[in-house]
């Protein structure tokens, strides 16, 4: 359905040149997913009859892709002089100002763990379970984790395949689902199933995963069972990885 969006809009001087509206829904990489241009109350009250210090209402409905994909989007309002064809600063100096950060959720999922385990990240980030898929040069790690409140900011995945001498073989660091569903815009009692493919040489591994910050990299301290976790690794067990 489409998002509606209303506007109070109040003009603090008398405008001599008409302006445009413009409502726009970005997604993480800053593409406009959903948007609308349009004269104020579609050209029956333009700008330039506003009286100083009244406030004007308006009203967009921005139609909304039917494959529009869960994650963050930041709903973007701005003018744009009509005579210049350009965007109007704000006080700031943009183009454009942010007027709310939205997200699409996660449908509820139906899938479970193999493998249960009580591991927690930090306050806010438990991971309750995975999934070991076997694949010729490799597997797929199937992390089953669950919020219990807002994570505090954004965290990267990392999975370590590590040989019989300790030295990592494989790494693979992104964030959730690519990216695509960062730590940040989890909510308490939410559950996100996160993918991850590990390409390896045949043999067999110990497979280590954890969180940490980006740029800092200061993993998040790790608790198993209550207990902490050396390096702010988990230990998921012993995989072997079978060649083609």
């Amino acid at each position: 359905q489409a998002l509606r969006v209303a506007l109070y809009l109040e003009g603090r001087r008398q405008l001599s040149e008409d302006v445009q509206i413009f409502v726009q829904l970005l997604d993480r990489e800053e593409r406009a997913v959903a948007g609308v241009t349009d004269w104020p109350l579609h050209g029956v009250y333009r700008a330039r009859a506003w009286h100083p210090g009244e406030t004007v209402p308006l009203s967009y409905d921005l139609a909304l892709p039917e494959n529009l994909a869960p994650g963050p989007y930041r709903l973007t309002v701005g003018l744009i002089d009509v005579i210049r064809q350009e965007r109007v600063p704000t006080a700031e100096g943009e183009g454009t100002t942010t007027i709310a950060d939205l997200k699409l959720p996660l449908p509820p999922t139906a899938q479970v763990p193999e493998r249960a385990l009580e591991a927690r990240f930090g306050e806010a980030i438990h991971l309750d379970g995975y999934t070991l898929v076997p694949e010729p040069g490799g597997l797929t790690v199937r992390l089953f984790w669950r919020a219990t409140a807002v994570p505090a900011g954004d965290y990267i995945v990392f999975l370590h395949l590590v040989d019989e001498e300790g030295t990592i073989v494989i790494q693979d660091d992104s964030e959730p689902l690519g990216g695509r569903y960062p730590t940040s815009i989890w909510g308490a009692g939410e559950v996100v199933v996160d993918e991850h493919r590990l390409a390896a040489p045949p043999g067999e591994y110990r497979l280590l995963m954890g969180l940490y910050a980006w740029p800092s990299l200061e993993r998040l301290p790790a608790y198993r069972n209550g207990e902490p976790d050396e390096d702010g690794a988990v230990e998921l067990g012993t995989v072997v990885v079978r060649g083609d």
